[in-house]
């Protein structure tokens, strides 16, 4: 049998040239199921081992088609051109978001001062809108965010936070710490403040009354009243049966909190601070009007399309207007008045003006120090309070006041 298979072996054609010994070794294996006929990884024919050209050429097509379509798909791992213009993309939407945010809103800000409480606290965080004057005029009452007018000519800026108290065309005035607009008492913010002198039966003030009485650590003045007598003499403030001054205080109270202060059991006596006189830094800084903190103008408020003559006392009240935010050079020579060159006799406003006021009236710079607002000062009003920090306190007493987080600010 095994000379059968050995001589069917032999016979095959593709078996030819192999000598008798390695063919009954093969046969062996094969009987063995060492290996198989074409199996891989070990001897086939000829007609296995060699490729026709045709079929090289295909494979060798295959292969670098293969090779190819590798290599492209590693180079598309990095394209210089879709990676320029994504971040094309990237920078054009910041630019985008920041124009939105520039132009319509004023990023958050901290409140650094007094002068608005406690309408808005120090320690207040605002949101400020640009988009409020953007289809609508200010208005009476509004509390504006507005350009500083004196930083104008220093090339910066600076966001101050104010109350818009007159109007283009009104005339203001200030009599005893009430407004007046065209002779009428104007309403009073409901949180307005005035500043007032508090005299104890001896006791000093407790944390919890200050707190009672919202006055911050900052706003809080112990007085000696034997240092300035006559002044005491004036508010009506004696030395006690010792011949010592009782606690005197001095700080900012609304008419609510003074109701409050005139009730506790350890005050005697709130006296309003009067106003200050032999000052001049109110405005017109140049030119003496009489005018205090307290008592102030008639003044009129400049409004566009209006002339006036250019008296002596009208370049005083209205120079700032015209050379500051109208950019007209402004000369007086021989008492004739030149602008930009020409002698005039009178002017014609470019703008509308406003008049700003603090709340917290003894304890604010504004109008009264620097004048009239231009409208193309005012740039918005704060729409809520995101966060409010109380300076006094840590965050865990009370440091956080939440009773003012999140929360629209309103006129009152």
């Amino acid at each position: 049998m095994e000379d059968q298979d050995r001589d069917h072996i032999s016979s095959r054609s593709h078996f030819s040239g192999r000598s008798d010994q390695e063919l009954d070794e093969m046969l062996d294996e094969l009987r063995a199921g060492k290996i198989g006929i074409n199996q891989p990884g070990q001897n086939s024919s000829e007609h296995d081992l060699e490729d026709t050209p045709e079929e090289n050429n295909n494979a060798s097509g295959t292969g670098n088609a293969a090779k190819s379509k590798k290599g492209k798909s590693r180079k598309e791992g990095f394209n210089l051109k879709d990676e320029v213009i994504s971040w094309i993309q990237v920078l054009v939407a910041a630019a985008i978001i920041a124009f939105c945010v520039n132009h319509f809103i004023i990023a958050n800000s901290e409140v650094p001062t007094s002068s608005m409480e406690t309408t808005i606290m120090a320690g207040d965080r605002v949101i400020g809108s640009r988009l409020s004057y953007k289809f609508g005029d200010p208005q009476r009452g509004d509390i504006a965010i507005f350009i500083y007018p004196d930083d104008e000519a220093k090339g910066i800026k600076t966001y101050y936070v104010k109350r818009i108290i007159g109007m283009p065309g009104d005339t203001i005035e200030i009599r005893d710490n009430q407004v007046y607009i065209d002779g009428v008492a104007a309403k009073n913010p409901e949180k307005m403040q005035l500043n007032y002198f508090v005299e104890t039966d001896g006791s000093m003030l407790s944390e919890e009354q200050f707190r009672l009485l919202d006055v911050s650590k900052a706003d809080r003045v112990l007085i000696d009243g034997s240092y300035n007598p006559q002044y005491m003499s004036m508010l009506n403030i004696q030395p006690n049966a010792n011949g010592q001054y009782n606690p005197i205080y001095h700080f900012p109270l609304t008419q609510k909190t003074l109701e409050v202060a005139k009730k506790l059991p350890v005050v005697k006596r709130v006296v309003l601070e009067p106003d200050p006189v032999g000052t001049d830094s109110y405005y017109p800084v140049d030119y003496q009007t009489g005018w205090s903190r307290d008592n102030y103008g008639p003044l009129w408020i400049p409004k566009k399309g209006t002339t006036i003559p250019l008296t002596e006392r009208n370049i005083a009240l209205y120079k700032r207007c015209i050379v500051n935010y109208e950019h007209n050079k402004l000369e007086v020579k021989d008492s004739k008045v030149y602008i930009n060159g020409k002698p005039e006799t009178t002017y014609t406003f470019k703008y509308d003006y406003y008049w700003m006021m603090g709340d917290n009236r003894h304890n604010s710079a504004d109008s009264r120090s620097w004048g009239f607002v231009p409208e193309d000062h005012i740039v918005g009003k704060p729409i809520m309070i995101w966060l409010s920090l109380d300076k006094d306190r840590s965050l865990f007493d009370g440091g956080i006041r939440w009773n003012r987080m999140f929360r629209w600010v309103h006129p009152d």
